[in-house]
């Protein structure tokens, strides 16, 4: 059985314990001898790197064991690369599966903080985005993405079926079904059941939309007003409540 070491770094003792628990079930799996455990709250990966270099310096162990990557950037890389030529040790990472050993690091690193930097990189550009009105994400029912301008416009045939849709409820007189064959019979859509409380819960319509728990101001055009949606949502809630009250007399 060989001997390894596992490194664990959390931000709650909770979860430092959790994560604990993970390695050691994976290094009984694998049929290795935990002989040393570096664990701690905030701890950061090039602390973690410095302790593991202090003590393979002085025990025989070549197994590693990590529940995250032990580098965020190239200097992290370096120290890891170097620990593995001179050392030859082999890095189990727990969280993407993979084994890092003498011959095969470097790609492996290198490919995996593109893939992070690039995963960084996309996330700014949506919120930077988002806070300019601008919706990051695809183009929702009822609106389509223009080439031309980069910005999403109404969609003529789904936007007509989102103001129709709209408009029938706010009279307060359709049902569900009802709203759904009117829409059929005007535009040629079927709208599922899951789909018509999607469009009609959501405040997209109206200008807003929700982006990483904000809610910012959009610049696509609205297709209903704030007031005609205010509306059926008191509607829908007063329907909803009505079938609840129904449930529970049965």
């Amino acid at each position: 059985m060989k001997d390894a070491i596992t490194i664990a770094r959390a931000n709650s003792t909770d979860d430092l314990n959790k994560r604990i628990k993970v390695l050691e079930t994976y290094a009984q799996s694998a049929g290795f001898n935990i002989v040393k455990t570096i664990a701690r709250v905030g701890m950061s990966a090039k602390e973690a790197i410095g302790l593991l270099a202090d003590f393979v310096r002085q025990h025989s162990a070549k197994i590693v064991i990590v529940d995250d990557r032990l580098y965020r950037n190239w200097d992290d890389v370096v120290l890891v690369e170097d620990m593995i030529q001179k050392s030859e040790l082999e890095i189990h990472s727990v969280g993407d599966g993979q084994v890092l050993r003498k011959g095969s690091v470097l790609n492996a690193l290198l490919g995996r903080i593109y893939i992070d930097h690039l995963s960084e990189e996309i996330i700014k550009g949506q919120l930077a985005k988002a806070e300019k009105g601008q919706y990051p994400g695809r183009s929702p029912y009822g609106y389509s993405y223009d080439e031309k301008n980069r910005t999403i416009m109404p969609e003529t045939t789904s936007a007509k079926v989102i103001k129709l849709l709209f408009a029938f409820c706010a009279e307060g007189t359709y049902s569900a079904s009802e709203l759904q064959k009117a829409v059929l019979a005007q535009t040629g859509e079927r709208i599922s059941n899951a789909r018509l409380a999607r469009i009609l819960r959501s405040r997209f319509y109206c200008g807003v939309f929700n982006w990483s728990g904000r809610e910012y101001q959009g610049t696509h055009t609205p297709l209903v007003d704030v007031a005609t949606f205010d509306l059926v949502q008191t509607i829908m809630s007063a329907t909803e409540a009505k079938k609840k009250r129904k449930g529970e007399d049965k």
